[in-house]
């Protein structure tokens, strides 16, 4: 479990799990602190964060929860 930082402010956690052998980081789960509203602007956010933390973590795919995948 990660704590997630938007700006200057604690906004939520995220649950990421790198699989080195695969490749693979999937987020298992992304919980956004009362009154957060995950707005398209912070879902890119969010999704930028983990594509580096993807790299960081040798992973070339990224797996994302529902409500913050590119099509969603």
């Amino acid at each position: 479990m990660l704590p997630v930082v938007y700006g200057e402010s604690f906004i939520g956690r995220i649950e990421a799990i790198p699989d080195r052998k695969t490749g693979v980081l999937t987020v298992k789960n992304i919980w956004l602190e009362d009154g957060v509203r995950a707005g398209v602007r912070l879902r890119a956010a969010i999704r930028a964060a983990a594509d580096r933390f993807a790299r960081f973590n040798n992973c070339r795919e990224l797996i994302l929860p529902e409500g913050f995948r590119p099509e969603d």
